[in-house]
């Protein structure tokens, strides 16, 4: 499971069927609280007196929460992360067909060798003149990969982008921010994951993250905010 994948969904327990449904709007964290100082120094317990001091700030309205995303949302997300996984997977197999080569003393692909029909028949060419019968067998099993993987990720970057037309806030940052199409659009939308969870546009832009929101140059003239305050707020409540 990556490292962001539950970030603001996970609210206690140690594996999905113990976390809360999703769709929630908000839902107290379960984690020990820090303990009052009557109850002693030290690391925060789960005993009777911690237990009772996270039900008295439920009951104060004092205890932290978390944003559960809508489902539909999570699905989107589950998709995003399927096809990010496989573009990390086809990248690490065109590393390995040069790194092959490279290490046989072969020459230097082009840059069209694995974008072309007439790019793959020269690779395969080369293979057959410059590498051994292992370096072969290796080029041959990376470029059936790369076909299985460019299937898949033909079909999913299809589903992304039927996704990105249904949805509101993904149509409005393609259509507003530079360089942003359906797909990075559709990305956006579901991590800063609809107008419920920030009471602002500002507060949206601060999610991203330091640097995030720094000014990019546009195709042309003067550079223009990543992230304008209005796509940000349109996004937000286009969920």
């Amino acid at each position: 499971m990556s490292r962001w994948r539950w970030r603001d969904a996970r609210a206690g327990g140690t594996s999905p069927g113990s976390w809360p449904r999703p769709g929630s709007p908000r839902t107290p964290a379960s984690r020990p609280a820090p303990l009052p100082p009557a109850a002693g120094k030290g690391r925060a317990k789960t005993g009777k007196t911690g237990a009772r001091h996270l039900r008295t700030l439920l009951a104060e309205g004092r205890l932290p929460e978390c944003w559960i995303p809508p489902g539909h949302i999570l699905e989107y997300r589950a998709l995003l992360e399927t096809y990010h996984d496989l573009r990390r997977e086809h990248t690490a197999w065109v590393q390995r067909i040069h790194a092959v080569f490279f290490c046989q003393g072969a020459p230097r692909l082009g840059e069209d060798a694995l974008r072309t029909e007439q790019g793959l028949a020269r690779l395969r060419a080369a293979a057959a003149a410059h590498l051994s019968p292992v370096g072969q067998l290796q080029v041959a099993t990376a470029l059936d990969m790369l076909a299985a993987v460019e299937a898949r990720m033909h079909v999913l970057r299809t589903q992304l982008r039927e996704a990105a037309r249904h949805l509101t806030g993904a149509r409005v940052l393609a259509g507003r921010l530079y360089r942003v199409g359906p797909v990075t659009g559709l990305a956006l939308t579901c991590w800063l994951a609809g107008k419920d969870r920030f009471s602002s546009s500002p507060k949206a832009v601060r999610f991203t993250g330091p640097g995030h929101h720094r000014a990019l140059p546009g195709p042309q003239g003067p550079a223009r905010a990543a992230v304008p305050a209005g796509a940000a707020g349109a996004a937000l409540g286009g969920v």
